[in-house]
Order: C-alpha cells, then structure tokens, then sequence
C-alpha cells in the first residue's frame, strides 16, 4: 500500500532511529541515525542545510524493530519523499497486512467476538485494496482517511489480539459481480438499519444489531446562536433566525432517506432561507450521525424558586418546587404542523438534537457485528459480511 503520510506542506521533520539506505536521482548513500528538517531549495530536498538532494528520495529501513519517524508518528516499511506542486510529499510504502495492524485497532476492540473482528479486517482490506485498484495518483490513500485513519506503529496503536485475527483472514476479500474489490464502507451504528448508496448494489439498507451500542440513543442540546452564525459564515445572510424546518424521524418525507437519516434541514430568518445538508449539520454541531430530530424552545428547567409572602405580601423566603410538565401543556403551534419548529428570542433558548447512531450508517456495522457474533455462534464472519454487503464473495488471493 502507497498512504501519503504529508501533503501540500512545505516541510516535514523527519527522524530515522539507525542508519538507512538513502535512493537519490544521482545514486545510493547512508543516511544516519538522527532528526532531519525536510524543506525544499530551489525545487530541491534538503535534509539540514548543507544536505540538498533531488527532488525525490526514497528512504530504505530493512529493520522494522526500528522504523521512520514522521512528524512525531513513526511508520514501518519506506518512505518516498518527493517535491509535489511546490510542498513536499511523503508516501509510506508499507505492506497491506501490516497497513492493517495499525488500522483495525481504531474500529473495534480486542475484547469483541473474534467473528465480528474478522468481518471488520476482511472489509478493511477489501476497502484498502479498492481504493488501491481506483487510484491513479502517487499514493492509495491519505493517512487521515475517515474510513481507515493510519497511525502508523507503536505499543499504543497495534493490538496483538487483533493482529491475530487480520492475520487469520490473511488474503481474503470481498469482490464485486465484477470481480473487483468493494467499496466495503462501515460505520460504528445505525440506529437499527444502515443506510444503502446509490451506484453499489451491495451497499443496501439492511436490519442491524446495534442495540447494545452506546450511541443508540444520543441528545445534545445548542445554542442557535452557534448555527446561525454558521450560516451566516457561509455567505447566507438570512438575518434574524425564526424557524428551522425538519420531518420528524419517523415520517416518510422528502428530506429524510429511506432510513430516516436527515437529507437536508431549512433554516428561515426574516432576511431569506437556506438549506442545508444533513451533514453539515452533523460536521458543524459535532452530531454522532445524522439519524436526528430538533425540537426548540427555551428549556424546561427541572425546579423553579418561588417567593414566600406572610399576611402582609412582603417576601419572607424562597422556595424551590419541581416542576412536571404534561404533554397537553405543550405550545399549541407544535401540533399544527410536526416539522415546522419556531425559533424565538430568548436569551436562553436552546435547540435540542436528539438522535440515534453514530457514523455513516453505510455498509458493516460494528455494534452490528458485534451484535451478530454474540447471537449465535454458529454466525461466522462471513455470514456478518454476507448480511452487511449483500451479492458479494470472498476472494482467497492478492
């Protein structure tokens, strides 16, 4: 695999931990044992300031007890340094089970069902070997890929119970009808059913397992402040916010998915309207998914201080009593229409997101997995990755 570790900077700090083959245009050299500040000179690396090479090399570590170090992660395998568009580039070449040793660690845990790990290390590679087959640039995939975020080695990244497992599915998987690997995409939860992707036929909407996951039922409450100055931000000038319009979850409508997963939500002020995706809501109020409700309105406080007054109706005291508000004490206008939802001007109004899910929701399911392994065990990885990527099979060579 070819992950591009550094690009569009202008420098790098590189570190090697013993001496190691150096491939320049001009030839072969020892580089040594040391930290080295990577930059460029006149279309050229320069390693320190006397030490200006080509505008490529290649950094050959046969040793992987000691591996590369790049701005403060360290990488087995190689490295290829390279001037590109004027910033410095760095890929590590590193092979695809060991990719894997580092990944997987980052979507499930060692304590899991060995089948629910294997599912996950099949679909990983599947993924990996995809975007290799897709791409036509100078490296596979970024390190920082949401779907497969690299960090490289270290004690704290790769997990020998893991490793065992990536390693008992050595080799294998998923292929389209056409023979190729898949765009095996997963998420963490679904809220009960993952959503299915247009242009994937094995990327369906199916039943999940995830009830036992954390984020099954999620709420987080903001100011609308913090949306309204988003969009404001983003070149729409709507003036004063007044209503946000969204489908409950539960309804089938035009901007919610066939799952329920917001498609987009309309923010309305007294100056002009906007839409907005349901991820953008997601990515700026920091939302596990976009499996959603929002409900507005200043928020009912749980007590409530009132005044004592003796005989005369002078104030002796305070008070504090609970407060249990009905459901027929709700403002009339939220029963006129369910997704239209008023925005006022309290200073303490709050929007309430309340939600199911975390991630995506596309392709395998962790907790969905999990879920799967732990209900049966006769239920093997292949039956989790049968149910989670529909019309696929497993391919036993690379």
């Amino acid at each position: 695999m070819h992950i591009a570790l550094i690009t569009g900077q202008n420098t790098c700090e590189l570190k090697t931990n013993a001496d190691c083959k150096l491939q320049t245009e001009d030839g072969e050299q020892i580089l040594k044992k040391g930290k080295y500040f990577v930059h460029i000179v006149d279309g050229k690396l320069a390693f320190d300031k006397k030490m200006v090479l080509s505008s490529k090399v290649v950094l050959i570590n046969d040793d992987e007890k000691k591996p590369l170090g790049v701005n403060h992660r360290e990488y087995k395998g190689n490295l290829r340094i390279s001037v590109d568009d004027g910033n410095i580039l760095v890929v590590n070449d590193v092979p695809l089970e060991t990719y894997l040793e580092s990944v997987l660690p980052t979507k499930t845990m060692p304590i899991w069902p060995d089948e629910a790990i294997k599912a996950q290390a099949v679909a990983a590679r599947s993924y990996a070997l995809h975007s290799k087959t897709v791409s036509k640039g100078k490296y596979d995939l970024k390190a920082l890929d949401q779907e497969v975020p690299y960090l490289g080695t270290g004690k704290d990244i790769e997990r020998d119970a893991i490793t065992k497992l990536i390693k008992a599915t050595a080799g294998e998987y998923l292929v389209s009808a056409n023979g190729k690997p898949v765009y095996a995409l997963t998420t963490s939860s679904t809220g009960g059913r993952t959503e299915g992707m247009q242009g994937y036929s094995y990327l369906q909407s199916v039943q999940d397992f995830d009830e036992d996951s954390p984020d099954n039922k999620w709420e987080k409450r903001v100011s609308p402040f913090l949306l309204h100055n988003y969009v404001e931000r983003s070149g729409h000038e709507i003036g004063k916010m007044t209503s946000i319009f969204l489908s409950p979850m539960g309804d089938k409508a035009d901007d919610r998915t066939e799952s329920g997963r917001v498609k987009y939500m309309i923010i309305s002020g007294d100056k002009g309207t906007v839409k907005l995706t349901g991820q953008e809501i997601a990515d700026i109020l920091n939302l596990p998914s976009t499996l959603f409700d929002v409900k507005t309105g200043v928020p009912v406080p749980e007590k409530i201080e009132l005044p004592i007054a003796n005989v005369y109706g002078y104030e002796i005291g305070k008070k504090e009593m609970s407060i249990k508000i009905n459901e027929s004490d709700k403002p009339i206008w939220s029963d006129l229409k369910r997704a239209y939802h008023i925005v006022g001007e309290d200073k303490d109004e709050q929007l309430v997101f309340k939600g199911k899910a975390r991630g995506n929701g596309i392709g395998l399911s962790s907790w969905g997995a999990r879920g799967m392994a732990n209900s049966d065990e006769k239920i093997t990885y292949r039956d989790i990755l049968n149910h989670y990527y529909p019309g696929t099979k497993l391919n036993y060579n690379i």
